[in-house]
Protein backbone atom coordinates (compact mmCIF):
# COMPACT_ATOMS: atom_id res chain seq x y z
CA UNK A 1 0.00 0.00 0.00
CA UNK A 2 2.55 2.01 0.79
CA UNK A 3 5.69 1.06 -1.45
CA UNK A 4 4.60 2.85 -4.00
CA UNK A 5 5.19 6.40 -2.56
CA UNK A 6 8.02 7.84 -4.56
CA UNK A 7 9.56 9.51 -1.23
CA UNK A 8 9.76 6.55 0.49
CA UNK A 9 13.77 6.24 1.15
CA UNK A 10 13.90 3.38 3.13
CA UNK A 11 12.11 0.03 3.30
CA UNK A 12 12.76 -2.41 6.29
CA UNK A 13 11.74 -5.92 5.79
CA UNK A 14 12.42 -7.13 9.14
CA UNK A 15 10.47 -5.95 12.35
CA UNK A 16 12.37 -2.93 14.75
CA UNK A 17 11.14 -1.95 18.00
CA UNK A 18 8.37 0.05 17.77
CA UNK A 19 10.00 2.98 20.08
CA UNK A 20 10.02 5.86 17.92
CA UNK A 21 13.24 6.76 18.82
CA UNK A 22 15.04 3.98 16.76
CA UNK A 23 12.35 5.43 13.51
CA UNK A 24 13.35 9.04 14.56
CA UNK A 25 17.34 8.20 13.99
CA UNK A 26 15.93 6.63 10.70
CA UNK A 27 13.60 9.27 9.30
CA UNK A 28 16.09 12.28 10.49
CA UNK A 29 18.15 11.05 7.46
CA UNK A 30 15.67 11.74 4.58
CA UNK A 31 11.60 12.00 3.80
CA UNK A 32 10.05 8.82 4.45
CA UNK A 33 9.93 5.05 5.55
CA UNK A 34 8.10 1.94 6.54
CA UNK A 35 8.68 0.25 9.64
CA UNK A 36 7.17 -3.41 10.70
CA UNK A 37 6.55 -3.66 14.54
CA UNK A 38 7.45 -6.33 16.55
CA UNK A 39 4.37 -6.63 18.64
CA UNK A 40 2.77 -8.93 17.10
CA UNK A 41 0.30 -7.10 14.38
CA UNK A 42 2.54 -7.11 11.81
CA UNK A 43 1.04 -4.14 10.28
CA UNK A 44 3.32 -1.42 8.27
CA UNK A 45 3.78 1.89 9.67
CA UNK A 46 4.46 4.69 8.03
CA UNK A 47 6.17 7.92 9.36
CA UNK A 48 6.68 11.11 7.78
CA UNK A 49 8.55 13.98 8.43
CA UNK A 50 7.04 17.07 7.19
CA UNK A 51 9.30 19.93 7.62
CA UNK A 52 6.73 22.45 6.53
CA UNK A 53 4.97 22.76 9.64
CA UNK A 54 7.09 20.69 12.12
CA UNK A 55 4.18 17.46 12.08
CA UNK A 56 5.49 13.86 12.61
CA UNK A 57 2.99 11.36 10.94
CA UNK A 58 2.16 8.03 11.94
CA UNK A 59 -0.35 5.79 9.89
CA UNK A 60 -1.51 2.73 10.80
CA UNK A 61 -2.30 0.17 7.89
CA UNK A 62 -5.89 0.11 9.47
CA UNK A 63 -6.13 3.79 8.72
CA UNK A 64 -5.54 5.29 12.31
CA UNK A 65 -3.07 8.65 12.49
CA UNK A 66 -1.06 9.63 14.94
CA UNK A 67 0.15 13.26 14.54
CA UNK A 68 3.34 14.86 16.65
CA UNK A 69 2.77 18.38 17.05
CA UNK A 70 4.90 20.72 18.77
CA UNK A 71 2.92 20.86 21.94
CA UNK A 72 4.98 16.87 21.92
CA UNK A 73 1.66 15.21 22.10
CA UNK A 74 0.16 12.60 19.92
CA UNK A 75 -3.04 12.73 18.26
CA UNK A 76 -5.28 10.63 16.70
CA UNK A 77 -8.52 12.45 14.57
CA UNK A 78 -8.64 15.24 16.91
CA UNK A 79 -8.14 12.92 20.33
CA UNK A 80 -5.19 11.88 22.31
CA UNK A 81 -4.00 8.06 21.95
CA UNK A 82 -2.39 6.06 24.13
CA UNK A 83 1.49 5.11 23.41
CA UNK A 84 4.58 4.24 25.45
CA UNK A 85 6.31 7.52 26.49
CA UNK A 86 8.97 8.00 23.61
CA UNK A 87 11.47 10.72 22.09
CA UNK A 88 10.82 11.93 18.75
CA UNK A 89 13.46 14.64 19.70
CA UNK A 90 16.59 14.85 21.48
CA UNK A 91 15.70 15.05 25.37
CA UNK A 92 12.51 16.22 24.51
CA UNK A 93 9.27 13.53 26.13
CA UNK A 94 6.85 13.05 24.25
CA UNK A 95 3.74 12.95 26.93
CA UNK A 96 1.06 10.22 25.69
CA UNK A 97 -2.50 10.54 26.83
CA UNK A 98 -5.35 8.33 28.03
CA UNK A 99 -7.83 9.92 25.78
CA UNK A 100 -12.37 9.90 26.40
CA UNK A 101 -12.54 9.25 22.59
CA UNK A 102 -16.35 9.30 22.64
CA UNK A 103 -17.95 12.58 22.38
CA UNK A 104 -16.32 16.25 22.15
CA UNK A 105 -12.37 16.50 23.14
CA UNK A 106 -14.02 19.02 26.04
CA UNK A 107 -12.51 17.83 29.20
CA UNK A 108 -8.74 16.70 29.69
CA UNK A 109 -8.86 13.52 31.24
CA UNK A 110 -7.92 13.49 34.46
CA UNK A 111 -5.82 10.06 33.95
CA UNK A 112 -3.83 11.95 31.60
CA UNK A 113 -3.58 15.03 33.96
CA UNK A 114 -1.75 12.38 36.72
CA UNK A 115 0.58 10.99 34.54
CA UNK A 116 1.75 14.08 32.86
CA UNK A 117 1.23 16.54 35.78
CA UNK A 118 0.85 14.46 38.85
CA UNK A 119 2.96 14.07 41.57
CA UNK A 120 4.84 11.02 42.17
CA UNK A 121 2.86 9.92 44.73
CA UNK A 122 -0.59 9.93 43.56
CA UNK A 123 -0.77 7.12 41.34
CA UNK A 124 -0.45 4.77 43.77
CA UNK A 125 -3.88 6.21 45.45
CA UNK A 126 -6.10 6.45 42.44
CA UNK A 127 -7.21 3.57 40.13
CA UNK A 128 -8.71 3.26 36.79
CA UNK A 129 -11.94 1.64 36.90
CA UNK A 130 -13.74 -0.95 33.91
CA UNK A 131 -10.77 -2.34 32.09
CA UNK A 132 -11.71 -5.98 32.97
CA UNK A 133 -11.92 -6.77 29.37
CA UNK A 134 -8.82 -5.34 29.15
CA UNK A 135 -6.75 -6.93 32.16
CA UNK A 136 -8.07 -10.36 30.76
CA UNK A 137 -6.68 -9.84 27.00
CA UNK A 138 -3.39 -8.92 28.48
CA UNK A 139 -3.25 -11.44 31.36
CA UNK A 140 -4.64 -14.41 28.99
CA UNK A 141 -2.66 -17.50 29.86
CA UNK A 142 -0.42 -15.65 32.37
CA UNK A 143 -1.65 -15.92 36.45
CA UNK A 144 -1.82 -12.54 38.32
CA UNK A 145 1.15 -13.44 40.13
CA UNK A 146 3.42 -13.79 36.87
CA UNK A 147 1.66 -10.63 35.47
CA UNK A 148 2.57 -8.16 38.80
CA UNK A 149 6.08 -9.72 38.99
CA UNK A 150 6.93 -8.76 34.66
CA UNK A 151 5.76 -5.91 35.29
CA UNK A 152 7.84 -5.35 38.38
CA UNK A 153 4.58 -4.71 40.72
CA UNK A 154 4.43 -5.61 44.38
CA UNK A 155 1.09 -8.58 44.30
CA UNK A 156 -0.52 -6.88 47.28
CA UNK A 157 -3.79 -8.62 48.28
CA UNK A 158 -5.65 -5.00 47.89
CA UNK A 159 -4.41 -4.56 44.32
CA UNK A 160 -5.19 -8.03 43.55
CA UNK A 161 -8.74 -8.36 44.70
CA UNK A 162 -9.13 -4.87 42.66
CA UNK A 163 -7.81 -5.95 39.85
CA UNK A 164 -10.38 -9.30 39.98
CA UNK A 165 -13.28 -6.61 39.68
CA UNK A 166 -11.59 -4.68 36.50
CA UNK A 167 -9.72 -1.72 38.29
CA UNK A 168 -6.12 -1.39 37.55
CA UNK A 169 -3.63 1.09 39.98
CA UNK A 170 -2.27 4.05 38.17
CA UNK A 171 0.88 3.15 38.45
CA UNK A 172 0.47 -0.19 37.11
CA UNK A 173 -0.93 1.16 34.33
CA UNK A 174 2.08 3.29 32.96
CA UNK A 175 4.01 -0.37 33.43
CA UNK A 176 1.53 -1.59 31.05
CA UNK A 177 2.02 0.98 28.80
CA UNK A 178 5.92 0.59 28.92
CA UNK A 179 5.49 -3.39 28.45
CA UNK A 180 3.11 -3.43 25.81
CA UNK A 181 3.61 -0.76 23.96
CA UNK A 182 1.05 -0.21 21.49
CA UNK A 183 -2.18 -0.76 23.20
CA UNK A 184 -4.60 1.62 20.88
CA UNK A 185 -6.42 -1.50 20.16
CA UNK A 186 -8.33 -1.44 23.70
CA UNK A 187 -9.11 2.44 23.24
CA UNK A 188 -12.57 1.57 23.39
CA UNK A 189 -12.41 0.00 26.41
CA UNK A 190 -10.40 2.85 28.21
CA UNK A 191 -12.75 5.37 27.12
CA UNK A 192 -15.13 4.24 29.20
CA UNK A 193 -13.37 4.10 32.36
CA UNK A 194 -13.46 6.17 35.52
CA UNK A 195 -11.17 7.07 38.17
CA UNK A 196 -11.20 5.41 41.67
CA UNK A 197 -10.03 6.43 44.83
CA UNK A 198 -8.30 3.57 46.82
CA UNK A 199 -10.24 2.53 49.90
CA UNK A 200 -13.22 4.97 48.26
CA UNK A 201 -16.78 3.84 47.64
CA UNK A 202 -17.55 6.07 44.72
CA UNK A 203 -16.03 6.71 40.87
CA UNK A 204 -14.55 10.09 40.15
CA UNK A 205 -15.70 11.87 36.95
CA UNK A 206 -12.84 12.29 34.40
CA UNK A 207 -13.75 16.44 34.06
CA UNK A 208 -11.30 18.40 34.69
CA UNK A 209 -9.90 20.52 31.47
CA UNK A 210 -6.61 22.58 32.39
CA UNK A 211 -7.24 25.12 29.00
CA UNK A 212 -10.76 26.21 30.19
CA UNK A 213 -10.91 29.56 31.89
CA UNK A 214 -12.95 28.38 34.85
CA UNK A 215 -10.02 25.92 35.84
CA UNK A 216 -7.88 28.51 35.59
CA UNK A 217 -10.03 30.69 37.54
CA UNK A 218 -9.99 27.84 40.50
CA UNK A 219 -6.23 27.75 40.49
CA UNK A 220 -5.62 31.29 40.50
CA UNK A 221 -8.23 30.97 43.26
CA UNK A 222 -5.89 28.05 44.96
CA UNK A 223 -3.01 30.66 45.60
CA UNK A 224 -5.03 34.18 45.59
CA UNK A 225 -5.30 35.97 48.79
CA UNK A 226 -7.13 38.37 46.96
CA UNK A 227 -9.99 35.83 47.12
CA UNK A 228 -9.88 33.65 50.16
CA UNK A 229 -8.66 34.41 53.55
CA UNK A 230 -8.39 31.01 54.42
CA UNK A 231 -8.18 27.18 52.31
CA UNK A 232 -8.06 23.73 54.33
CA UNK A 233 -8.33 20.41 53.40
CA UNK A 234 -9.67 18.69 56.34
CA UNK A 235 -11.71 15.11 56.21
CA UNK A 236 -11.97 14.97 52.42
CA UNK A 237 -13.37 18.69 52.77
CA UNK A 238 -12.39 21.49 50.87
CA UNK A 239 -13.20 24.85 52.93
CA UNK A 240 -12.34 28.39 51.12
CA UNK A 241 -12.99 31.37 53.76
CA UNK A 242 -13.57 33.65 51.29
CA UNK A 243 -13.65 37.65 51.75
CA UNK A 244 -16.69 38.60 50.36
CA UNK A 245 -19.80 37.34 48.50
CA UNK A 246 -18.77 38.51 45.08
CA UNK A 247 -15.92 35.69 45.57
CA UNK A 248 -17.99 33.23 46.54
CA UNK A 249 -20.46 33.11 43.83
CA UNK A 250 -17.14 33.34 40.98
CA UNK A 251 -16.11 30.21 43.41
CA UNK A 252 -19.37 28.26 42.89
CA UNK A 253 -19.70 29.54 39.38
CA UNK A 254 -16.50 28.04 38.60
CA UNK A 255 -16.61 24.75 40.57
CA UNK A 256 -20.58 24.18 38.43
CA UNK A 257 -18.20 25.17 34.89
CA UNK A 258 -16.26 22.03 35.31
CA UNK A 259 -19.25 19.90 35.61
CA UNK A 260 -17.51 18.46 39.16
CA UNK A 261 -19.86 16.70 40.81
CA UNK A 262 -18.71 18.08 43.95
CA UNK A 263 -21.41 18.48 46.94
CA UNK A 264 -21.15 22.32 47.29
CA UNK A 265 -22.35 24.48 50.71
CA UNK A 266 -22.34 27.18 51.67
CA UNK A 267 -22.61 29.65 54.86
CA UNK A 268 -21.89 33.11 54.78
CA UNK A 269 -18.31 33.69 53.18
CA UNK A 270 -17.89 30.24 53.77
CA UNK A 271 -17.60 27.48 51.01
CA UNK A 272 -17.65 24.09 51.42
CA UNK A 273 -16.74 21.65 48.52
CA UNK A 274 -16.89 17.64 49.04
CA UNK A 275 -15.41 16.28 46.19
CA UNK A 276 -12.61 13.45 45.92
CA UNK A 277 -11.56 14.18 42.99
CA UNK A 278 -10.86 18.05 43.17
CA UNK A 279 -9.57 17.74 47.05
CA UNK A 280 -6.80 15.08 46.32
CA UNK A 281 -5.48 18.32 43.78
CA UNK A 282 -6.14 20.90 46.18
CA UNK A 283 -3.58 19.09 48.85
CA UNK A 284 -1.53 18.18 46.24
CA UNK A 285 -1.58 22.62 45.17
CA UNK A 286 -1.23 23.66 48.61
CA UNK A 287 1.44 20.73 49.19
CA UNK A 288 0.21 18.39 51.56
CA UNK A 289 0.88 14.50 51.34
CA UNK A 290 -1.66 11.85 51.78
CA UNK A 291 0.73 10.50 54.57
CA UNK A 292 2.84 12.72 56.18
CA UNK A 293 4.76 9.86 58.17
CA UNK A 294 5.96 8.35 54.97
CA UNK A 295 7.94 11.98 54.47
CA UNK A 296 6.85 12.09 50.83
CA UNK A 297 8.44 15.24 49.21
CA UNK A 298 5.98 16.91 47.14
CA UNK A 299 7.20 18.73 44.25
CA UNK A 300 6.49 22.10 43.48
CA UNK A 301 2.79 21.92 41.27
CA UNK A 302 2.48 24.49 39.51
CA UNK A 303 5.98 23.91 38.08
CA UNK A 304 4.69 20.80 36.27
CA UNK A 305 2.17 22.89 34.57
CA UNK A 306 2.31 24.46 30.53
CA UNK A 307 4.18 27.83 30.87
CA UNK A 308 1.24 28.91 28.78
CA UNK A 309 -1.32 27.93 31.62
CA UNK A 310 0.80 29.66 33.63
CA UNK A 311 0.87 32.72 31.57
CA UNK A 312 -2.76 32.65 31.37
CA UNK A 313 -3.51 32.34 34.78
CA UNK A 314 -1.44 35.35 35.71
CA UNK A 315 -3.01 37.54 33.10
CA UNK A 316 -6.23 36.68 34.61
CA UNK A 317 -5.42 37.07 37.80
CA UNK A 318 -3.70 40.98 37.07
CA UNK A 319 -6.74 41.84 34.73
CA UNK A 320 -9.43 40.94 37.17
CA UNK A 321 -7.79 42.15 40.34
CA UNK A 322 -8.47 45.93 39.80
CA UNK A 323 -4.68 46.34 41.83
CA UNK A 324 -3.03 46.83 38.35
CA UNK A 325 -1.96 50.61 38.15
CA UNK A 326 0.48 50.23 35.08
CA UNK A 327 0.83 47.94 32.40
CA UNK A 328 2.05 47.88 28.48
CA UNK A 329 2.57 43.93 27.67
CA UNK A 330 6.06 44.05 29.48
CA UNK A 331 6.07 45.50 32.37
CA UNK A 332 3.32 46.41 35.16
CA UNK A 333 2.87 48.03 38.63
CA UNK A 334 0.42 46.32 40.98
CA UNK A 335 -0.63 48.10 43.91
CA UNK A 336 -1.33 44.69 45.99
CA UNK A 337 1.52 43.60 47.99
CA UNK A 338 0.01 40.36 48.34
CA UNK A 339 -1.32 39.82 45.09
CA UNK A 340 2.34 40.23 43.53
CA UNK A 341 3.78 37.46 45.79
CA UNK A 342 0.70 35.40 44.72
CA UNK A 343 2.35 35.36 41.16
CA UNK A 344 5.91 35.61 42.71
CA UNK A 345 4.86 32.01 43.77
CA UNK A 346 3.16 31.10 41.00
CA UNK A 347 5.60 31.75 38.36
CA UNK A 348 8.77 30.73 40.10
CA UNK A 349 9.29 27.87 38.07
CA UNK A 350 10.27 30.49 35.07
CA UNK A 351 11.94 32.90 37.10
CA UNK A 352 16.22 33.32 37.38
CA UNK A 353 15.47 35.33 40.04
CA UNK A 354 13.70 38.09 42.23
CA UNK A 355 14.31 40.89 43.57
CA UNK A 356 12.80 42.82 46.43
CA UNK A 357 13.97 46.49 47.26
CA UNK A 358 12.85 48.72 49.90
CA UNK A 359 13.61 52.25 49.31
CA UNK A 360 12.14 55.03 50.87
CA UNK A 361 9.09 53.37 52.58
CA UNK A 362 8.23 51.92 49.16
CA UNK A 363 8.51 47.97 48.58
CA UNK A 364 9.78 46.92 45.08
CA UNK A 365 9.69 43.62 43.33
CA UNK A 366 11.07 42.86 40.03
CA UNK A 367 11.37 39.33 38.41
CA UNK A 368 13.63 38.09 35.53
CA UNK A 369 11.73 35.51 33.64
CA UNK A 370 14.08 32.22 32.21
CA UNK A 371 11.86 31.39 29.23
CA UNK A 372 10.46 33.53 27.02
CA UNK A 373 7.41 32.05 26.77
CA UNK A 374 5.78 33.89 29.30
CA UNK A 375 7.09 37.73 28.15
CA UNK A 376 5.93 39.27 31.29
CA UNK A 377 8.27 41.71 33.48
CA UNK A 378 6.48 42.57 36.82
CA UNK A 379 7.58 45.38 38.76
CA UNK A 380 5.63 46.16 41.84
CA UNK A 381 5.85 49.26 43.60
CA UNK A 382 3.35 50.08 46.75
CA UNK A 383 3.92 51.75 50.04
CA UNK A 384 5.25 49.58 53.57
CA UNK A 385 4.39 50.03 56.75
CA UNK A 386 6.32 49.37 59.47
CA UNK A 387 4.65 46.03 60.46
CA UNK A 388 4.46 45.05 57.76
CA UNK A 389 8.09 44.26 57.93
CA UNK A 390 8.31 42.79 61.32
CA UNK A 391 7.50 39.51 60.26
CA UNK A 392 7.94 37.25 56.95
CA UNK A 393 5.97 37.87 53.75
CA UNK A 394 4.37 35.15 52.79
CA UNK A 395 6.92 32.13 51.04
CA UNK A 396 9.52 34.74 51.17
CA UNK A 397 11.43 36.85 53.87
CA UNK A 398 12.22 40.10 53.79
CA UNK A 399 13.01 41.10 57.45
CA UNK A 400 15.59 43.33 56.77
CA UNK A 401 14.71 46.64 56.34
CA UNK A 402 16.62 48.76 53.79
CA UNK A 403 18.38 45.28 52.37
CA UNK A 404 18.49 44.46 48.68
CA UNK A 405 17.30 40.98 48.57
CA UNK A 406 18.47 38.93 45.15
CA UNK A 407 17.25 35.17 45.68
CA UNK A 408 18.55 32.23 42.88
CA UNK A 409 15.67 30.09 42.14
Amino acid sequence: MLSGESNVILKIEEPISSDLRVAWTLFMRGKDLEVLTDKGFKRVNRIRRLVVNKLIRVQFENGLALNSTEDHVIVAHGEPIIMQDICLRKDIPIPMLFPKLGGERRYINCIEAVLRQGPDWLPSYLYVDSVKSLLETLTKGIDWRSFFTELGFKADRTAYSWLRKGKCPLSLIRSIILRYGDITQFHDVLSECTLTVKRGRSNIPLLVDMERESFKLLVALAFSSLHYVDLSCEKGIITFRLKKKDDRNMLIDSLRDIESKATIRTNANFVKVQDKCLYIFFRWIIGISPQIRLRRVIKYPLSLLKHSIISNIVRYMLSSSGDLVHGDGSSCNIANQYLSLDILRICAPMLTSFRIRRENNILSLSLRWASSVLPLRIFTTYPVRTEDLRGPIPAYDVSSSDALLVLSL
